[in-house]
């Protein structure tokens, strides 16, 4: 049997044996109460850290926002959040992200869409994050596409797991770019830097 996404977590939030998992992984009944833990959790204040320093205002693109924790947090740093996610479940779709809205009085846009059709004009956000999402794509090159097509030149692109790679420059110099001996080494530091409740986050600029 097949069971959806928002159907999978409320099967797991439902058994005992899981209900730790899925408080560690921010996937809760009151998406608000998540929402508050994750805005104080060590995985984003190494984020706040970082993009204080390289991106200190501007456009985030939350892509597969889910439950909106991760927008939420970026929101009320003062970023201008667009929350792209699909799904309307109340545990981990638009209807949590609303929930996290209505209960905290933090409002960011919600965009009804999918990473591989990202509904935005080329250049026109200044971060991309893709937390907890690419293992999640239908079409993975294609997804990687979009994100270059709607970042601005020079923008972030924040990522979870290894699944892709991004780049500051476009997708034509990043192919031609020559290997930096040690670059997985240090991809393997940052992870382990940024690690907090099973979380793998890498930044590039």
């Amino acid at each position: 049997m097949f069971l959806s996404y928002e159907n999978a977590a409320l099967s797991l939030l439902r058994d005992e044996r899981h209900r730790q998992l899925m408080f560690d992984s921010y996937l809760e009944f009151d998406p608000a109460e998540a929402a508050l833990r994750y805005k104080e959790s060590e995985e984003f204040a190494e984020i706040r850290r970082i993009l204080a320093q390289k991106k200190p205002a501007g456009v985030v693109l939350d892509i597969g926002a889910g439950n909106g924790i991760l927008s939420f947090a970026l929101a009320e740093q003062g970023y201008q959040v667009l929350a792209l996610e699909p799904g309307n479940g109340a545990v981990t779709g638009r209807q949590a992200i609303m929930a996290i809205q209505n209960a905290t009085g933090t409002k960011f846009e919600i965009l009804d869409g999918w990473g591989e059709a990202i509904p935005l004009n080329d250049g026109s956000v200044d971060v991309v994050a893709a937390r907890q999402v690419l293992h999640h794509a239908k079409d993975l090159k294609k997804m990687c596409a979009e994100v270059y097509r709607v970042l601005k030149p020079g923008g972030a692109k924040l990522k979870g797991h290894g699944a892709c790679r991004f780049f500051s420059e476009s997708p034509s110099r990043a192919r031609g770019r020559p290997r930096q001996p040690g670059r997985r080494r240090e991809d393997w530091k940052n992870r382990r830097a940024f690690h907090d409740t099973a979380e793998n986050l890498n930044l590039h600029w």
